[in-house]
C-alpha cells in the first residue's frame, strides 16, 4: 500500500485509509447480514403465528410472510443500501478515496436511507392497510427510527455531494500536474 511512513514512524496515511476501508466494508457486511436475519426472523414468526391456528393453508402462510416483508420494507431497503457502503470501503482499501465512484457509493447509501425512511413512514403502512382492506385515505407512521434514518440520509447524501465536488477538484488539479 503506502510506501511512505508517517513522521512518527507509524503506518502511512494510505495504509490507515486502507485499514479503515476494510473495517467499513466489514461493518457494512455485518450490518446487512444482521438486517437480513431480523427480516427472516420476523417472517418466520408471522408464519409460525398462522401455523398455530387450525385450518390455515398456503394462502394464509404466504399472506403472513408477505405482510411481514412489507412491514420490514425500510430494513430491506437499508440492507440493499449497505451494499454501497461495502463497495465504498472496498474502494478505500484500494486507495480510491477522492473519486467520483466513492462519492457515488456514498450518495447511493444516503439515498437508500432516505428511501427507507419514506418506506417506514408512508409506503409500508399504506400497503398494509390497502392489502388488509382498511384503506381510508393515507396513513403516516412517524417514528424515531424513521426520523433517525431521514436525518442520517440527509447527512450522508450532503457529505457525498461535498465529496463529489472534492473528487472533481482533485481530478482538475491532477490534470495540471
Amino acid at each position: 500500500m503506502g510506501a511512505a511512513k508517517s513522521a512518527a514512524g507509524g503506518a502511512s496515511p494510505a495504509d490507515k485509509i486502507a485499514r479503515h476501508g476494510g473495517v467499513l466494508a466489514a461493518a457494512g457486511g455485518l450490518a446487512a447480514a444482521l438486517l437480513v436475519l431480523k427480516i427472516m426472523a420476523d417472517a418466520v414468526a408471522a408464519v409460525a403465528a398462522i401455523y398455530a391456528t387450525e385450518g390455515a393453508g398456503a394462502a394464509e402462510y404466504a399472506n403472513a410472510a408477505g405482510l411481514s416483508l412489507i412491514a420490514n420494507l425500510g430494513f430491506i431497503i437499508t440492507a440493499f443500501g449497505l451494499q454501497s457502503m461495502i463497495r465504498l470501503g472496498q474502494g478505500y482499501r484500494k486507495g480510491e478515496v477522492f473519486t467520483a465512484a466513492a462519492a457515488g457509493h456514498m450518495a447511493a447509501f444516503g439515498s437508500s436511507l432516505l428511501l427507507a425512511a419514506s418506506a417506514i413512514v408512508l409506503i409500508s403502512p399504506n400497503l398494509i392497510a390497502w392489502i388488509g382492506g382498511e384503506a381510508n385515505g393515507y396513513t403516516l407512521r412517524v417514528s424515531s427510527e424513521a426520523l433517525l434514518l431521514a436525518v442520517a440520509g440527509v447527512f450522508v447524501t450532503t457529505t457525498a455531494l461535498i465529496m463529489g465536488e472534492a473528487a472533481r477538484l482533485k481530478a482538475e488539479n491532477d490534470s495540471f500536474i
